[in-house]
This record gives structure tokens, C-alpha cells and sequence, in this order.
């Protein structure tokens, strides 16, 4: 009798798993800008009275993961030496940017400075840049991204890059001639085909910026006749939109009232600020046509069915930011049940494929239990149980 039990469990067991595997999956924490990251590209400048786009700011969250902002930021910077080298300050990160470039102005003391970034309820961040006197022979390339690691800006270019001629110690050096360039991708997918540029005559350094295809990682590498080259590794991270239109509850009566809520997310986050247009295949909405989804990025319309059937509704947006938007919902109606007019189904407004598990866990325990007992009934007495059953009379 040690099977009734065991297979109970077993069917118990099942229908848990039935249970977990339809719990709504979490949804993503948001990614929140919670600190500022500096990057400097290069580290090493030439000490030449001369101005660099050498800081570059980004935004982190709180595990230190690249992210956006989706308002305008200002950012406050400071320099710990300016004898060395100096910086505006404050910069503006605009809504959406994955990152701004600062320009350093250096002096002609060499040295070393400490750059600082700040900005209200973000934890700040530095970074040190060295002044040197610049090598008079340059014997190799070097590639500097920021910030190496980054999300696809919503607008704007998504990555930053330096690339700068280098002596024989390694320290900054004159292009004496103009230098020209290539960097290649080892990820054409992320960025396909080739960069170019030119290091200016007597310069050691020459700025860019590009915007890449898609997420991914891929090692950048630039190439100049005659020079070493330099690489340097990207990692770039999606920008994950979603657009969702929900109706609660999704089946109705002709009698009822249910509701409709449209929201937007950026990488897990609301959008604030869009306009939606939201529309319905039959019935009322109220509000109905362009709807305002607010700084939480969401807005709720009533919906009134007048036949059953069916209900599309509809909504859509366009941003400047994320380009256009959509998403719809269906919605049941049904007719009046209840012999009692003006009263709703028992069941009225209620989801019932949430119950969808629990009687499937039902249905497995009782067809265990079922079958566990029909085959010990035509199980055959063994000569054991015959035995037993003699001696007992």
C-alpha cells in the first residue's frame, strides 16, 4: 500500500510544477542612473596650451551597468591642479545621449590633475590625466573608446574615440607629417566596415565619434602605415523598449466596465512625456483619442462594450527619442447570464485562465490517485497474502 502515498506525491508534485511554471515571470529592475562614470581618452596628453576632448561622462546604475537618463542632466566638473590642465564647469548630458565629451585645455607644465564630475542625486566620479612633453618621433598608435563599455544612445552618436601617436616609451608623440587611419571591427555586425581619420601635422591626437548597429562586444583596432597598432574592446548594450497595451479585466458582460492602461518602459523604466492615440474596434472610451501618459509613462481609459464579441483596442505613439509605437489588446464580451437583470455572472470580470492551473493540478492528482487504485484492485493475491489469509481462519 506504500504506492498510494508515493504516486499521490507524485501527482501533487506535478500539478506544482504546472502551478510555478505558469507564475508571471519578474520583470527586469529598472536601470536607474544612480552615479556618474568618467573616462579619460587618453590618459596621457602632450603638456602643448592646447584643448583636448579628452573626459568623457556616462551614466551607470546602482551595479555599475551603463544606462541612460531621460531628462537633461547637468554636470559639474572641477579640476584638482588647473596649472596642469583645466575644464568647463559644468556639461550638459541631454535626454537620451549615452554619453558627453568635456574639453581639457592643457598648459605647457607638465604634471598631473584629477578631473571630477558631480550632478544632484548621482554619485560622483573621477579620473587622473598626466601632462607630458611630446616625443618627437611617433613609432606606434594607440585606441582609446568612451566609456569602453555602453548602452545605444536614443539619440546621437553612441561611442567616442581618441587615437593618438606614440613614441618609443610610450608617451605622446608628433605626427610630423599628418597621419592617417583606419579602425576595423573584429564584430562587423556591431560595426560594420571601417572608421577613418587623420592625426593633423604636428599633432599626437585625433578625435571621433560613431554609432554602432546593435548590441554586442567586439575589439577595435587602428592601423596607420609604418606605425604599431593599437586596439581596444567595446562592449555595447541594447536599449530595451517595450509599448504595452493591458486590458483588466479582459471578459466582460454588456453591463460592465473595464479598463485599459498603455504604458511605455526604457530599460526598464518609465518613459515619461509621450502622447498615445488609443482607439477601440467597438465600444466606448473614455478618454478616447490622444491620451497623455504622464511622467510615470502610463495612462488608464475606461472602456464601455455595446455588443459582444471580441474588442481590439488599439494605441499607438511616435517619439523622437524611440520613433514609433505600438501594441493592442483584445478584450471578450459577452452577453448578460444571469436570469436577474442588472446582476453579473458569478464569474463576471473574473480572469479565469488564472485558474487554469489549479484544476490541471486537480485533474493530475485525481487521475493518480484513480489509477494507483484501480491497479492495486486487480493486482493477484500472492501466495504470501493466500497464506496469511489461510492462517487467519
Amino acid at each position: 500500500m506504500k504506492a498510494v502515498p508515493v504516486a499521490l506525491a507524485a501527482a501533487v508534485m506535478l500539478g506544482l510544477t504546472l502551478l510555478a511554471s505558469a507564475a508571471p515571470v519578474a520583470a527586469a529592475p529598472a536601470r536607474s542612473p544612480a552615479g556618474l562614470l568618467v573616462t579619460a581618452i587618453p590618459p596621457t596628453l602632450p603638456a602643448d596650451s592646447a584643448a583636448h576632448e579628452a573626459v568623457v561622462v556616462s551614466l551607470v546604475d546602482g551595479s555599475g551597468a551603463p544606462t541612460l537618463s531621460f531628462s537633461n542632466l547637468t554636470v559639474y566638473l572641477s579640476s584638482s591642479n588647473a596649472t596642469v590642465a583645466a575644464a568647463p564647469a559644468s556639461v550638459t548630458l541631454l535626454a537620451g545621449q549615452a554619453f558627453v565629451q568635456v574639453p581639457v585645455t592643457t598648459t605647457s607644465a607638465a604634471g598631473s590633475t584629477v578631473f571630477a564630475a558631480s550632478s544632484a542625486g548621482l554619485a560622483s566620479s573621477s579620473v587622473r590625466i598626466d601632462t607630458v612633453p611630446l616625443a618627437p618621433e611617433a613609432t606606434a598608435l594607440k585606441l582609446f573608446l568612451g566609456p569602453p563599455s555602453s548602452v545605444v544612445s536614443l539619440t546621437g552618436e553612441d561611442e567616442a574615440y581618441a587615437v593618438q601617436a606614440v613614441g618609443a616609451g610610450g608617451n605622446p608623440a608628433v605626427s610630423q607629417g599628418g597621419t592617417g587611419f583606419v579602425i576595423t571591427s573584429s564584430n562587423s555586425s556591431l560595426l560594420p566596415g571601417t572608421l577613418s581619420g587623420t592625426i593633423a601635422p604636428g599633432s599626437d591626437l585625433a578625435y571621433g565619434e560613431f554609432q554602432v548597429e546593435g548590441a554586442g562586444s567586439a575589439t577595435l583596432t587602428a592601423l596607420a602605415p609604418r606605425l604599431a597598432t593599437g586596439s581596444a574592446r567595446l562592449s555595447m548594450a541594447s536599449v530595451p523598449v517595450a509599448f504595452s497595451v493591458t486590458a483588466d479585466p479582459p471578459y466582460l458582460t454588456l453591463f460592465e466596465t473595464g479598463t485599459v492602461t498603455v504604458s511605455v518602459t526604457v530599460l526598464g523604466m518609465p518613459f515619461p512625456g509621450l502622447t498615445a492615440f488609443v482607439s477601440a474596434s467597438q465600444g466606448t472610451l473614455v478618454p478616447s483619442g490622444q491620451v497623455s501618459l504622464g511622467e510615470g509613462g502610463q495612462a488608464t481609459v475606461n472602456f464601455i462594450p455595446s455588443q459582444p464579441g471580441p474588442v481590439t483596442v488599439t494605441a499607438s505613439s511616435t517619439s523622437s527619442l524611440l520613433g514609433a509605437l505600438s501594441g493592442s489588446a483584445t478584450i471578450v464580451v459577452t452577453q448578460q447570464t444571469s436570469s436577474t437583470t442588472g446582476s453579473a455572472p458569478v464569474l463576471a470580470g473574473v480572469d479565469i485562465w488564472l485558474y487554469i492551473p489549479v484544476l490541471a493540478a486537480v485533474i493530475v492528482a485525481a487521475a493518480g490517485y484513480v489509477i494507483v487504485r484501480t491497479t492495486l484492485r486487480r493486482r493477484k493475491p500472492t501466495p504470501e497474502d493466500e497464506y496469511q489469509a489461510d492462517s487467519k481462519a
